[in-house]
């Protein structure tokens, strides 16, 4: 008699299932995949910011003047658009303009995938004096992402005495707060 083997593949019906259960795995990695890139970014910026203060600070010490950090307008003043290219120069006279490309000490770029804002949110310029201590009042710059998610808002703070840090989650609830509480606002 003839023996029927049974075939060791797949039915159709597994095969739907289990690719069913593969696109629910891509579709859900890659959605986490985006948050922690877009997370990365927010990071990248506000640290490159960061590295950029610090810079200013030690230049302000080593060369023991006056070193402003300010967005430059055509012109060579700071002007208020912090979505420009950012400048840190020394600045012995106090002129809060770059009048010798000698004085230049770094210009940093934004990477464009969010916006920077000062506050107050008029502010053209920060300072640090050759103490490395922050001239005039302390203040804040706050980076926002384009889609404005509240969780990728990232806030750098300048102390009166030129210490630079980060803004942080204190709540826990993944909204880094202002230094009194109420979380960081675009």
């Amino acid at each position: 008699m003839l023996s029927l083997r049974r075939s060791r593949g797949f039915t159709l019906i597994e095969l739907v299932i289990c690719i069913a259960l593969l696109v629910t795995i891509v579709a859900a990695s890659t959605h986490s995949i985006g948050n922690l890139v877009d997370r990365q970014r927010s990071q990248s910026e506000i640290k490159g910011l960061m590295r950029t203060f610090h810079l200013a600070r030690t230049s302000a010490i080593n060369h023991a003047q006056i070193v402003t950090i300010c967005p430059l307008g055509s012109d060579g003043r700071c002007t208020s658009d912090w979505n420009s290219p950012i400048s840190i120069f020394l600045d012995p006279d106090n002129q809060k303009a770059l009048n010798n490309s000698d004085f230049l000490v770094h210009v940093f770029h934004g990477s464009g995938n969010g916006h920077f804002q000062p506050a107050p949110s008029n502010r053209r310029y920060f300072q640090f004096s050759s103490l490395g201590t922050s001239r005039g009042t302390m203040g804040n710059v706050t980076w926002c992402a384009r889609n404005d998610e509240p969780t990728l808002r990232q806030q750098l703070i300048i102390s009166r005495s030129g210490r630079i840090r980060f803004a942080q989650d204190r709540n826990n609830d993944g909204v880094k707060e202002k230094h009194d509480g109420t979380p960081i606002s675009c």
